[in-house]
């Protein structure tokens, strides 16, 4: 495998955490730079209501589905539709939610024994793709407040594979284990895989999966990720390409905790362990965020850059997804 850079993260804590997402329309790309959405992370201690599963039916175990989650991955439409190693039974591309694909599921008279999904995404924000229509992208919190009528009994089972081609979010364990939650069938819960490498689906006239090294940083501004980035790259011996900033995508962050407000901003996001478990699984630290208070909570915003770095001597194309070192949630 490729050299990589390991965002491993984890979290734990007594309170139940919620998300929610700011929904505004993603802007036009600058030139050279492309500006994605806004993440803002609201700690709560709202119930977590999961999705409810009753009722056993006998289906045949043989079914694999594949569903492509965001419409400009054109390729990757082209690819588990024309490559035998990849290609499954079913197709579904114009689905742009989670709960849809558990809807769809739901709705078939099959039970899976694989299914991909695939859409953009990183280590640290989780999937690009909304958790219910409209609403936030798939992050651990938002996954794990999920809620649906869904019924998965007959259609999910204890050996389904739910495999996600995702930019590494296999570095992220408590984000394969939220998604093992979600797609449950009442207590019974899939197998969950991803890879911690940066994917692309290139050439359209033969597509192909590759894998390939990135950098990943966490920073209070665009111009200080663009440091980080640099500063990273030489601790770790690699060679930026040409140009390389014109490749830098960027993400708002936005952490927000609801606290009193007793001394400075920072001093309360050093002191709150869900602001801290949150950077944590995020291989951030207190002082890459710019924190404030308002209206009694306590905001911390930051940047997350991503530097796709090909080419390059470790990109490699993966030809067949059973022989890839996929990291499972079990």
């Amino acid at each position: 495998m490729i050299k990589k850079t390991r965002l491993i993260t984890s979290i734990a804590g007594a309170l139940v955490l919620g998300t929610a997402v700011l929904a505004e329309e993603r802007p036009e790309p600058l030139t050279g730079t492309r500006i994605l959405d806004r993440m803002q992370i609201v700690f709560d201690t709202s119930p977590i209501l999961l999705a409810s599963a009753t009722g056993a039916m006998e289906q045949p175990s043989d079914a694999s589905i594949t569903f492509i989650l965001d419409p400009e991955l054109t390729i990757a439409a082209e690819l588990f539709t024309r490559s035998e190693a990849f290609a499954t039974d079913q197709l579904v591309t114009h689905l742009r939610s989670l709960t849809e694909v558990r809807q769809h599921l739901a709705q078939s008279d099959s039970t899976y024994d694989l299914v991909n999904l695939v859409a953009h995404g990183a280590a640290q924000t989780g999937m690009r793709v909304a958790v219910i229509p409209g609403g936030p992208d798939a992050h651990v919190q938002t996954l794990r407040a999920g809620t649906g009528d869904a019924d998965l009994v007959g259609r999910i089972d204890g050996d389904t594979i739910v495999r996600l081609y995702s930019c590494t979010v296999g570095a992220d364990p408590a984000f394969l284990r939220a998604m093992e939650q979600f797609f449950a069938a009442d207590d019974v819960r899939p197998v969950v895989q991803a890879l911690d490498d940066f994917i692309e689906f290139a050439d359209a006239n033969d597509p192909v999966v590759a894998v390939r090294e990135g950098l990943a940083v966490v920073a209070p501004t665009r111009s200080l990720a663009r440091r980080a980035i640099e500063r990273k790259a030489y601790l770790a011996d690699i060679a930026l390409p040409h140009a390389w900033q014109r490749r830098l995508d960027t993400r708002p962050l936005e952490i927000g905790i609801r606290h009193s407000e007793i001394g400075t901003p920072i001093e309360a996001a050093t002191r709150s362990p869900e602001v801290q478990r949150e950077l944590e699984r995020m291989q951030a630290a207190t002082d890459d965020f710019s924190w404030q208070w308002s209206d009694g909570i306590l905001v911390g915003t930051a940047v997350i850059g991503i530097v796709h770095l090909d080419p390059g001597p470790h990109r490699s194309v993966l030809d067949n997804p059973e022989r890839a070192q996929w990291i499972a949630s079990r």
